[in-house]
């Protein structure tokens, strides 16, 4: 205990007071010192609060960063990062460390939920849109040529009777031969659309299989 006086007045450094000959008795755990160390307490106190706070608040921050992915601030490229584990044979997402952008534009940052929510739903409109204007295409009937033709039952001697061609001398073993080479062309020609219109035709049965409107035959 240590006092300090000025003029009448003594005080002890606990804060206790009083006048020059009267009596000074006190207990100074009822003064500044007691004051002193329950401050110190509370400070201390506060401190640990402080940093259990601060601990906190690292947590909340990153659980708002998205796991393993990182963004461009300039041109948008997103870098997503996975880890392979080679033990367990499964995957995880990376670390969220900032790294250079491949496209020279400056660092790649970390993503919190937030941003990656409104993108996700950015592209989940577009392609609602996308799936929207896809089914309207879909309902419009199939337009396809028709071309129709009873000729792919035709047997081979029935295509070169067709277009006047014989055996010579009338030898079935002999060569076959046209009255000249437009109804060689002709035939091919006729032939190339008999098979146009069997392709066609099986693809018009097997679109109406599916559920589409094919117009025409």
């Amino acid at each position: 205990m240590g006092m300090k006086s000025e003029g009448d007045t003594i005080t002890c450094d606990c804060g206790f007071s009083f006048q020059r000959g009267q009596s000074g008795k006190h207990e100074c755990a009822d003064g500044l010192r007691a004051k002193l160390a329950a401050a110190v307490r509370r400070e201390e106190s506060l401190k640990a609060s402080v940093d259990v706070l601060a601990q906190r608040v690292k947590d909340l921050e990153a659980a708002a960063i998205v796991p393993g992915v990182l963004r461009c601030a300039k041109c948008n490229y997103e870098l997503m990062k996975t880890n392979l584990y080679f033990n367990s044979g499964t995957v995880g997402p990376g670390d969220s460390e900032t790294e250079p952008c491949p496209n020279g534009c400056g660092p790649l940052w970390p993503v919190n939920w937030h941003a990656w929510a409104i993108t996700g739903f950015a592209e989940a409109e577009k392609y609602h849109a996308q799936l929207q204007a896809a089914e309207q295409r879909l309902q419009q009937p199939i337009k396809l040529p028709d071309v129709t033709t009873n000729r792919h039952e035709w047997s081979t001697w029935q295509w070169i009777e067709h277009l006047g061609g014989r055996y010579q001398h009338g030898n079935p073993g002999d060569y076959i031969e046209f009255g000249s080479v437009m109804a060689v062309g002709a035939m091919l020609k006729q032939f190339k659309r008999t098979v146009i219109a069997v392709a066609l035709t099986d693809i018009k049965a097997s679109l109406r299989l599916q559920g589409f409107t094919v117009e025409g035959a």
